[in-house]
């Protein structure tokens, strides 16, 4: 099960567990996940399925057990994402292969899940991007006493871990806005082409968003325990570790680049 998540966030391992029906024989404290956090997140998540479900059946009278029933049926099969038994039809509205379903829709409760997250950790990240983007706090305190070549390339990893930190934004946003588009798109306008689409490439959006918000969230925490440790300027000894971890963080090979440029070229 672990070989086949992305990241180890709570949210996701538990979810995976439920859908391989194994959560019950695994202990609890490997979730890390309170039952208020589980449903402060589960709600929203639900929430978008619930109103997708409503819109391609084709019902608007909530209230009506009989559709309510119909609906709840949906809505767990898609949570679940473990068969499409009962719902073949409405796979098929979607243009998506009956022995994909499950893992798609699995994806796709991922994606909800990393767009809470990322709205969650907005204030932070402005946070890490206002301290690596001001050369004030984010080159060391006592750069200029470094030898020429040191100084060099602290400022050449500083532009890269920059350069990704812009590409890792870009990236969220631009999958999260094609996936909100879309949805909108189906919700509001009964235009479901766009959504059918996304879906169908939701396990690759789901692993990229996994990638890019989870090394973002692995950055806030190394830089918040830095900066509470060391104050918000660093001297050399510390800013190596951090901007060294960064560079693992967002899998940046130094040694790779160097090979196409010098700092000095750079």
């Amino acid at each position: 099960m672990i070989e086949s998540l992305p990241t180890l966030d709570p949210f996701l391992l538990k979810s995976k567990a439920q859908q391989l029906g194994i959560e019950d024989s695994i202990h609890p404290n490997f979730f890390n996940i309170s039952l208020e956090d589980w449903n402060r997140i589960q709600a929203p998540i639900r929430q978008k399925i619930s109103d997708l479900v409503l819109k391609a059946i084709g019902e608007v009278n909530q209230n009506d057990p009989v559709i309510e029933q119909h609906v709840s049926k949906f809505l767990a099969k898609i949570w679940e994402a473990r068969d499409v038994e009962g719902i073949e039809d409405f796979v098929k509205a979607l243009d998506i292969p009956l022995e994909k379903a499950p893992e798609l829709f699995f994806a796709w409760k991922a994606i909800c899940f990393y767009q809470v997250q990322f709205l969650s950790i907005s204030s932070h990240l402005k946070n890490l991007y206002a301290w690596i983007g001001n050369d004030n706090t984010a080159l060391p305190v006592d750069l200029k006493v470094l030898p020429f070549d040191d100084r060099q390339e602290i400022k050449y990893k500083l532009r890269i871990v920059r350069n990704r930190l812009r590409e890792n934004h870009d990236d969220i946003r631009n999958t999260l806005n094609a996936y909100e588009k879309s949805y909108t798109e189906f919700i509001k306008q009964g235009k479901p082409e766009m959504f059918k689409t996304f879906l169908g490439r939701a396990d690759e959006h789901y692993t990229e968003l996994a990638a890019s918000i989870s090394s973002n969230t692995h950055a806030i925490n190394l830089l918040y325990d830095q900066t509470k440790r060391w104050g918000k300027q660093l001297k050399s000894p510390q800013y190596y570790e951090l901007i060294d971890c960064f560079m693992s963080i967002y899998n940046l090979d130094l040694s790779a680049m160097q090979k196409r440029t010098s700092p000095r070229a750079a």
